[in-house]
């Protein structure tokens, strides 16, 4: 059976006084200079990532290009509906693109900086957030549009 914790279960199950924090000396510092360097095997997979991601970046804004292009193709036959889908279409995979092509930087300067490879790969995570992100929140919105057009019949 469930019963929500309370305050006094949880002082019971975890006592401050037995709570053991290590001391600020213990710590690791990750003021540049000090971070964590990696090694030349971690470097190799870093390298290999970074080749991967511009590779995606170049496939992308290839893609993205060809896209706003058919946009304006299909806007000069009058097919307004297809263009507006090949333009959003093209812009997101240009912006990705953009994204993955300034990540694979970051992911690049691990390898080829000294005494910021933290920074660096905190900098990589941070764009590749923003790519997934917009993943995320395009496909709900598919899986949503899917679902509503399904509902009331839409094809």
């Amino acid at each position: 059976m469930f019963w929500p914790l309370s305050a006094v279960s949880l002082r019971r199950e975890f006592p401050m006084d037995q709570i053991h924090l290590p001391s600020a000396a213990a710590i690791p510092s990750t003021s540049p200079g000090t971070q964590y360097e990696f090694n030349e095997s971690e470097n190799a997979v870093f390298t290999g990532l970074a080749k991967a991601m511009k590779l995606v970046s170049t496939v992308a804004l290839s893609l993205g290009a060809l896209m706003v292009v058919g946009f304006f193709v299909l806007l000069f036959r009058h097919r307004i509906g297809h263009a507006s889908l090949s333009l959003i279409q093209g812009m997101v995979m240009v912006v990705m693109g953009i994204w993955n092509r300034d990540a694979s930087g970051s992911v690049e300067q691990i390898v080829s900086s000294t005494g910021n490879d933290v920074t660096h790969l905190m900098q990589a995570m941070d764009k590749l957030k923003k790519i997934f992100s917009l993943t995320q929140t395009l496909l709900l919105a598919t899986i949503l549009l899917a679902g509503l057009s399904f509902f009331i019949g839409l094809e």
